[in-house]
């Protein structure tokens, strides 16, 4: 996310990239409800995004990269994540480990080259990331943290502002993460968010 914004990424591109979690009719005439809503990449998309691996011109797949990555890592799209307890790891499950390990080098190189890493509040930002999840991973019923929107009150923080508890992810946020109805009004205190979290789940159970 700091990445973005030190390339100058604008509002409409941050808008834009929720058209992957949310249909274009929700996202574009309700953008003042998305304005502060940010979507996060994995680490494939994050690599794409940053145009870390080149790819051929004449690459006849749709998607360059992961024809790259295939090549690879042939396997690497068979793997049954509930089976990460079982021990000892398969060779397929190692290769699987060391792509991650091996795409996470190339993007920390990067940012390290083009400076995205020299900001004194990348660790405060990260600890709150993190602190979120309680040292867990979120439940496959929990909607509300498990998602690929990047959750309020982390790269903007100000710890002097007053906050009240979102009723859906249950997280203390200040004023500006609320519609103002739902900061004035309890039973609506339902963050940017977890809003576009609950629009995305009701569209999925039509």
């Amino acid at each position: 996310m700091n990445s973005r914004r030190q390339r100058g990424e604008n509002q409409w591109k941050q808008i834009s990239r929720l058209l992957a979690f949310l249909p274009g009719r929700e996202v574009y005439r309700k953008q003042y409800f998305y304005s502060a809503v940010h979507k996060l990449s994995g680490l494939e998309g994050c690599v794409g995004e940053h145009k870390i691996i080149k790819i051929q011109k004449n690459d006849p797949s749709k998607d360059g990269f992961d024809s790259v990555m295939r090549e690879v890592y042939p396997d690497i799209l068979s793997v049954t994540h509930s089976d990460w307890l079982i021990r000892p790891l398969s060779e397929q499950y190692l290769r699987y480990s060391s792509r991650d390990a091996y795409l996470i080098s190339m993007l920390y190189a990067h940012f390290k080259e083009r400076g995205y890493i020299n900001n004194h509040r990348l660790s405060t930002q990260s600890a709150r990331y993190v602190s979120i999840f309680q040292g867990a991973r979120p439940l496959v019923t929990d909607i509300f943290h498990r998602h690929c929107l990047l959750p309020l009150h982390i790269l903007d923080y100000n710890g002097s502002a007053e906050t009240r508890p979102c009723i859906s992810c249950r997280r203390s946020l200040p004023q500006t993460a609320y519609p103002p109805q739902g900061w004035k009004t309890p039973s609506k205190r339902q963050c940017w968010v977890c809003r576009a979290v609950s629009v995305k789940s009701n569209m999925t159970t039509r």
